[in-house]
């Protein structure tokens, strides 16, 4: 998180495309959904529950592809289910591990 506000020229070629963003429980890619909310990307959304939610999933037979700070500035919250519907549907995606 202390280096993503210098490292935002490297995602600007994601600055209107869908950016999915996460840690591990929620909290750290909250504010950096915030941040890059803030710094006029168009399609943020966070993985709510992180890595901890995604992790139970396993052996639920949901399969991944692989490959709160509020704010009035919108971004979305899907669950870790959600994304991965839209990443297996939707290749041209940028997920962001904060």
């Amino acid at each position: 998180m202390r280096e993503l506000p210098n490292r935002l020229t490297g995602l600007e070629a994601y600055k209107n495309k869908p950016v999915f963003v996460y840690c591990s429980h929620s909290q750290r890619s909250r504010r950096a959904s915030k941040l890059l909310s803030e710094k006029g990307f168009t399609n943020v959304i966070n993985i709510d529950g992180g890595m901890t939610m995604y992790n139970n999933l396993k052996g639920s037979g949901i399969v991944c592809n692989p490959s709160l700070y509020e704010s009035s500035i919108r971004y979305e919250l899907l669950s870790p289910t959600e994304v991965c519907g839209l990443m297996n549907s939707n290749k041209d995606v940028l997920v962001l591990d904060i």
